[in-house]
């Protein structure tokens, strides 16, 4: 047993330490109790599920959460994302570290996430283990506090990122969302010139006063002149001019349009002029690698748009995804509703001046693909396939439909783990539940 020794609090020295460390306690006491009552009111969320109505999962909003369920519809539907998160194994146990039923690695989360939107009988999936591995500058999410979907989708990123770092897939990101700047400046008195790269993973475009993306495109690249920099070959402040041009393009290129500014008072608001992008851009004017023989190199289609309606204080994020590039077929996911959308009628809902409700994230696939490091493989953790049979048989009880041989592709998936444990299954019909009985993780 620990025994204390007691100790005196003589002068006003001793009384201010002890003061401290009893403040520094009630805080962390503060903070952790914080975060359980969050947890605890997620996982307390009505958790009766929907049936389908339509081929696709939606994600409930069990908060003010549509900014990350619009853009995790988003990344979910590109392909090799999807299936490189689903195959990547970072060799570690379960995070249970805050709570011990649950998983706090958000790797696993999605991996589980993407699981269910693929498998999942239900029309909606509950994403309350998902939401709570999210931290933002290592702090969770506020549930009930709606943020800025194109902020999100960088820190998703640069989460997902650190935890592939020692996986086959530690490039992944690089190869499809990262392009390059080459950031050019000149000494308006001696010429002095310099160059350097940036990364990113999105292109934030002006949009107030301008009528499409290509007029965004030009002020993007345009010069700009900066006054009273320190040149280091003159010595001297001077004028400075900056431009940039695109020095290497991503496979999936994201844009961000700049809707929300600060006005004259300080105030934010949201520009809801008409704004135009077509669903073939064409980037080559803008790219230092202009010289390319295949025009398709510069060419992006249109993949998805994340959409926000409402105000700059507050509002709605919904996505439109399309879903099939041979049939052209697009769906609107709003949360735990998905239904198939008819772009035709985009202008008039989502294009139109003085309309609230208008394009937030332009999500374009490269024509040509650029060259990659990743090797890509289809994989889904067998946990995830063993929950989503128990799942799929809730509702069948729920419902009382029947889900056995809904989904050739899962059962596929599990006879080829059948296949690799020499189970042999000549001749026999094998449903969900008798495939579980033959697995053994």
């Amino acid at each position: 047993m620990a025994s204390f020794k007691s100790y005196n609090i003589n002068n006003n020295g001793d009384k201010k330490i002890i003061g401290k460390l009893i403040t520094s306690l009630k805080n962390l006491i503060d903070i952790e109790s914080k975060e359980y009552n969050i947890y605890n009111a997620v996982r307390e969320e009505n958790n009766k599920r929907i049936s389908k109505n339509s081929p696709y999962v939606g994600i409930k909003n069990i908060g003010s959460l549509c900014y990350i369920n619009s853009i995790m519809q988003q990344f979910y539907w590109i392909s090799k994302f999807k299936s490189s998160i689903l195959s990547a194994n970072d060799n570690k146990p379960p995070d249970k570290s805050f709570n011990l039923t649950d998983d706090d690695n958000i790797l696993h989360q999605t991996q589980r996430l993407f699981t269910f939107l693929s498998f999942s009988s239900f029309g909606e999936f509950i994403p309350q283990n998902f939401i709570f591995s999210i931290k933002i500058f290592g702090e969770r999410i506020n549930h009930n506090q709606m943020l800025d979907s194109s902020e999100f989708y960088l820190h998703f990123l640069d989460s997902i990122k650190t935890l592939l770092e020692n996986t086959e897939y530690k490039n992944l990101i690089e190869d499809l969302f990262c392009g390059k700047l080459q950031v050019k400046k000149i000494c308006s008195e001696c010429s002095n010139t310099s160059f350097r790269e940036e990364e990113f993973k999105s292109i934030s475009l002006e949009v107030k006063d301008i009528k499409d993306i290509y007029q965004s495109l030009d002020n993007y690249i345009s010069e700009e002149i900066i006054d009273d920099y320190n040149c280091d070959k003159c010595n001297k402040k001077v004028k400075l001019k900056k431009s940039l041009m695109i020095s290497s393009l991503p496979n999936i290129l994201v844009i961000h349009l700049k809707k929300m500014i600060y006005n004259n008072k300080g105030e934010l608001e949201k520009i809801n002029s008409k704004y135009d992008f077509p669903l073939e851009l064409n980037i080559k004017n803008y790219s230092k690698e202009n010289n390319k023989v295949n025009e398709d190199y510069y060419k992006y289609n249109l993949r998805g748009i994340n959409i926000h309606k409402g105000t700059a204080t507050g509002g709605h994020y919904i996505s439109l995804i399309q879903t099939s590039k041979e049939n052209n077929k697009w769906y609107l996911f709003d949360d735990s509703s998905v239904k198939e959308y008819d772009f035709n009628l985009y202008e008039e809902e989502f294009n139109k001046k003085d309309k609230s409700d208008s394009a937030y994230i332009l999500f374009y696939e490269s024509v040509q693909e650029k060259p990659m490091k990743t090797i890509f493989k289809e994989n889904i953790p067998k946990q995830y396939l063993l929950e989503i049979l128990d799942d799929n048989k809730t509702y069948e009880n729920i419902y009382g439909n029947k889900v056995i041989d809904v989904n050739n592709e899962l059962i596929k998936i599990f006879m080829d783990i059948i296949d690799n444990k020499s189970f042999k299954l000549k001749d026999k019909k094998v449903t969900y539940y008798e495939i579980k009985d033959l697995i053994d993780i």
